[in-house]
């Protein structure tokens, strides 16, 4: 026959607050996830918007090409067919707006605008945003399994 197990309240109260803590940094290293994620999102969202207010302000000045260059970012100006048939294959379908597109294993960020007549196109390379999501994931786990062995021997 089994008998139930009694334990102390000072027992009951810590093991309580173990758990209690144990969640509590699992909820913020969620949060923390989340909220870096957004900002991440946000950033990207702003870069693309410089980029192309420099494009278009480059081309009211009369630049022939795009002003923007360097790693990691480009720029288009689609005049007529036959320029939108040199664009990459992965831009060539995409309409007006912002997109994230998978281009291999790399995530890349575009922002198609139409502004007289012309189509305007700005790239930025993500990297390889899936890895250093899962990096950045695994981190938070094992900061938390810490948490959680220094709780249980505390």
């Amino acid at each position: 026959m089994a008998t139930a197990l009694h334990f102390s309240l000072k027992r009951r109260f810590a093991l309580h607050l173990t758990a209690f803590g144990i969640l509590f940094v699992a909820a913020l290293s969620f949060a923390l996830y989340l909220v870096s994620h957004r900002q991440e999102m946000v950033l990207v969202d702003r870069t693309l918007d410089v980029r192309m207010s420099a494009l278009v302000e480059g081309l009211s000045k009369g630049a022939t090409h795009s002003p923007i260059g360097g790693q990691g970012a480009g720029g288009y100006v689609v005049r007529g067919p036959a320029e939108g048939a040199r664009l990459p294959a992965h831009l060539r379908t995409l309409v007006p707006g912002k997109h994230a597109v998978w281009t291999g294993e790399e995530l890349e960020y575009d922002f198609v605008q139409e502004t007289g007549g012309a189509l305007l196109y700005i790239t930025y390379a993500g990297g390889n945003r899936k890895h250093h999501l899962a990096t950045f994931w695994w981190m938070l786990l094992a900061g938390l399994a810490a948490v959680a062995a220094a709780a249980a021997a505390l």
